[in-house]
């Protein structure tokens, strides 16, 4: 499933209160993985469980990793032990510190968690607390054990972020030469439409979101325009003429 299908299908869910207690999200690309997980830990955290951010104070504060009632586990190369599992629930029994009322615990690479460790986690899996959410990373689903898997609703995220060294697009906009930026969309309109989606994709994923919000509602508008069937050379100067007004 592509991610940004999956946030848009959880933001439904999340407004209708039918939100799944636990997550187990895979993915072998890391970076897709950690800026999903990233923006599903937001958008379930943010008062209007905007998508893409709002740029609220709460949204400011989860991505700068400042709220207590978050906590996360776990790390690309050590294991995760059954104490540092038994440490996780205390934390999470006890009464939330912030005004939201919600708590999120996230594991990243739950793969690594040991035996005694996931046989710990399955106490809270089995009986939540309220308001209590679990995401478990990983990129080898085949490693988590059944009845960890059992107990959550699981995704498994197609990488879509393009691994570019370089955006063009990215660098333009950050130097605010809105004649540069407009030129630059002839440049654009001579890539094959499957080019210029990734490129658009990089830009809302590794720039736009974390700038400024309005500039991620055009790359995505964007997107599905260049999706349907209107013609490419006019949604790119549609959507440049957009983010030179915005800047």
């Amino acid at each position: 499933m592509l991610a940004k299908n999956f946030l848009s299908d959880l933001i439904k869910k999340v407004n209708l209160q039918e939100i799944h207690h636990a997550f187990l999200v895979h993915s072998q690309d890391q970076e897709l993985l950690d800026k999903t997980v990233e923006e599903m830990v937001r958008l379930i955290y943010c008062p209007q469980n905007s998508l893409p951010s709002d740029e609220c104070s709460t949204c400011k504060r989860v991505v700068n990793k400042t709220i207590v009632d978050i906590l996360e586990i776990g790390d690309s190369i050590g294991t995760i032990s059954k104490d540092e599992i038994k440490n996780l629930i205390k934390k999470i029994s006890l009464t939330s510190l912030e005004n939201r009322g919600i708590k999120i615990y996230i594991l990243t690479n739950a793969e690594n968690m040991t035996n005694e460790a996931a046989n710990s986690l399955l106490k809270i899996l089995e009986e939540p607390p309220k308001n209590t959410f679990a995401i478990l990373k990983t990129k080898k689903e085949a490693n988590v054990i059944s009845t960890i898997k059992s107990r959550c609703q699981r995704v498994t995220l197609e990488s879509q972020i393009l691994k570019l060294e370089e955006n063009k697009l990215i660098d333009l906009v950050k130097s605010k030469d809105l004649v540069e930026i407009m030129l630059y969309g002839n440049s654009l309109a001579k890539l094959k439409k499957n080019e210029l989606i990734e490129i658009v994709r990089d830009f809302y994923h590794n720039f736009a979101i974390r700038e400024k919000a309005e500039l991620g509602i055009f790359a995505l508008d964007l997107i599905q325009d260049l999706e349907g069937r209107k013609p490419a050379n006019i949604c790119i100067e549609n959507f440049l003429i957009k983010i030179t007004e915005a800047i």
